[in-house]
């Protein structure tokens, strides 16, 4: 081990693109979205997430032992597609919260194929959906990241317990996020994954700190995965919060009220508290 202790990496999520902290950074960005999340709507149902480098293995280029670290690469190529990898499709619904029966979840993730993707190996293992609890007072305690391994984009069902009414199970648990309480009130959320261990934390500013290391259990494939899916889902949540804010939902329910009618917008409302129709007709992604 040499005594030393490896610096945590740090990520800002800046527009459309996530990059390295540092100020002194000469690369450009890590990951790319389709679409920034500020400038998301109501009517936007899906975000393409893109890697724009590989995930370095323990050991390479004078990397910290135990370091979970992007590779960079020049700037100058960051506009290039073909240095650009889709790996994950991040999904809401529209009208999510209206939908039940017809839609996967109300936020989820669904893998790039390996046909759709100038890919590795690592792609393709897994879908990913949240499953967010709250507490009897309506505040969120936790959110699951809950995996269905082997599926893809073009799986069906996209995940293992869509016709199961019992939930997932433990081991399909990927990681938890979950609020920290300060002095203050509410701090940032932290992540951690199946065996209880901090893997990231978030702070001010769009920035997540990626805390856990390598994993020795892992192969090089399964960890650049893994880093893949925890980025990924920390823009899900980001999307999820600014979604759930107040500004949001009454952009989403004035459009909805236009588009509809006001005794089909009040029906909808009957239906989510009843808990007993979904939308087929309501459009969006799946």
């Amino acid at each position: 081990m040499d005594g030393k202790v490896a610096t945590p990496t740090v990520l800002v999520l800046s527009g459309d693109s996530i990059h390295y902290a540092s100020p002194d950074s000469k690369t450009g960005p890590i990951y790319r979205l389709s679409k920034s999340i500020d400038s998301l709507t109501h009517k936007d149902s899906s975000i393409r997430f893109f890697s724009c480098r590989q995930v370095k293995g323990e050991g390479e280029d004078e990397e910290e032992e135990g370091e979970a670290k992007v590779e960079a690469r020049p700037a100058d190529g960051d506009d290039d597609p073909r240095l650009r990898r889709r790996i994950f499709n991040l999904v809401h619904p529209v009208n999510a919260q209206y939908r039940r029966d017809d839609i996967a979840a109300e936020y989820y993730m669904t893998s790039a194929s390996v046909s759709s993707s100038c890919s590795s190996s690592s792609l393709g293992a897994g879908n990913i959906k949240f499953q967010i609890s709250k507490s009897f007072f309506g505040k969120v305690v936790e959110i699951k990241a809950i995996l269905s391994a082997g599926r893809n984009e073009t799986s069906s069902p996209l995940f293992d317990d869509d016709n199961d009414d019992a939930g997932p199970l433990e081991k399909d648990v990927l990681f938890v996020a979950k609020q920290k309480l300060t002095i203050g009130g509410k701090g940032g959320f932290v992540w951690i994954d199946a065996k209880g261990k901090e893997v990231a934390r978030e702070e001010g500013n769009r920035r997540l700190v990626l805390t856990g290391g390598r994993s020795s259990l892992k192969s090089d494939a399964e960890e650049e995965w893994m880093v893949h899916a925890l980025v990924a889902v920390w823009v899900l949540r980001l999307w999820w919060e600014v979604a759930e804010s107040s500004k949001f939902k009454r952009e989403a329910e004035l459009a909805l009220l236009q588009g509809t009618g006001e005794q089909s917008l009040l029906s909808m409302r009957w239906a989510k508290k009843a808990g007993i129709a979904g939308l087929s007709g309501a459009g969006g992604a799946r």
